[in-house]
This record gives C-alpha cells, structure tokens and sequence, in this order.
C-alpha cells in the first residue's frame, strides 16, 4: 500500500489567502470601473441636462422676443384702428363746415348751444332671398350721418321756432325732441333741451351756393 502524502496546512492556508485576495482584488478593480463609467455616465447626463437647458433657455428667449413682436403689432393695430374710427367720425354726408353754418344762421338770440355732435350710426341691411323672403347675411351697410345738439332755450316758443327752422332747412330732417325741462340760469328760469336731427345728404354745390337764412357765420 501507498502511503498518502498530504500537503500541509499551513501550505493550503496560505493558498486560500492568497485566493481570496485575489478575489478581493478583481472585486476592488470591478468596482473601481463600475465607478468610473458611473462618474462618466452622470457627467455625460449632466452636460447634456445642461445643453437641453440652454436649448430650453434660447427657445424662451425666441418666444419671448415673438410676444414683444406681438404686443408691439397690436398697439401698432390698436393705434390703426383708432385713426381709421377717427376718419369714420370724422366722415360725413356734407362738410362739417356748412352744416355748422346752417345751424348758426337760424340759431337766435333766444337759444344758447352747449353740446354739437355729430356721429355716424351703421345699420345692416336685409339681403333679399329668393321667395321674398330676408337672406340671411345683409346686403350692405346703410351709414347714417346723426346730430344732436343740447343748449338752453329762453322759452319754448324759442325753441319750437328754431327746431322747426332746422327741419325746414333741408339740410336737417327727422327732428326728434329728446327732452325739455325747466332749469335756471343765474336765477333766470329758462328750458334745457336736447334734440336729435338726421343729415341729409344733398347737393353739396347747391348747398354752398345757398344763402342761408338770418345772416351767415
């Protein structure tokens, strides 16, 4: 029989270290890589968050110089559409100056003006629809040139003769008496009115040529 040669024990302790810290190191040098390609990954990550934010960032600054863009077209539009509403009221069937002056020249001593204004109403009009009946979408716009005045009248007597002069005028028809009420003027009764006339639209040489009545202004 053979005998059997062991190795000793302490032998095989030392080759159990030495396995184990190799183990030991391979995990070391894993984790060491593991760590390194983490520390990439994250600084990666972050230079790319950091490019989206700037991304982010420029595209606000685009957006932001659109709305400015914006803001300043419609103030640009809001101050178009007020002088074009202006050239609107400004606009009228007959020259502002001859009407003033046929007011003026049958305007008496007995009435006293505080307020002229002329405006213009806008009314649609009906679109005739096969079988008589009204279409639905309007035909046009019918302008209508409207004055009111507002003043003090000695009496109405006063009054009566200058509204029924205005509407005999040509020039004005239409005439509604808005209202009169009795008021006082340094302790004098007198009547506050207002009256509304529309502006007809006539011939405008033919109006210029025409003497106005009680003296011009």
């Amino acid at each position: 029989m053979k005998d059997l040669e062991f190795l000793p024990e302490k032998y095989l302790r030392a080759q159990t270290h030495l396995r184990l810290r190799s183990v030991r190191v391979w995990l070391f040098v894993v984790m060491a890589l593991v760590m390194v390609c983490w520390t990439l990954y994250a600084r990666s990550g972050q230079a790319r968050l950091a490019a989206q934010i700037a991304a982010t960032e420029n595209s606000l600054a685009g957006i932001e110089v659109g709305l400015r863009r914006i803001a300043d077209q419609n103030g640009e539009l809001q101050k178009f559409r007020s002088q074009r509403l202006l050239v609107e009221e400004l606009k009228c069937g007959e020259p502002r100056t001859l009407l003033v002056r046929e007011i003026a020249s049958r305007l008496p001593d007995q009435i006293f003006l505080s307020r002229l204004e002329l405006v213009i109403e806008k009314r649609d009009l009906p679109a005739a629809a096969p079988g008589g009946k009204a279409g639905t979408k309007p035909a046009g716009i019918e302008m209508t040139d409207r004055l009111r005045i507002e003043g003090f009248a000695a009496d109405d007597l006063a009054l009566a003769r200058f509204l029924q002069g205005l509407s005999d005028s040509g020039v004005f028809q239409k005439g509604e008496l808005a209202f009169s009420k009795d008021a006082q003027i340094d302790d004098r009764n007198v009547r506050t009115f207002a009256a509304t006339f529309n502006v007809a639209h006539l011939d405008q040489k033919k109006l210029a040529a025409g003497k106005p009545q009680g003296g011009q202004l």
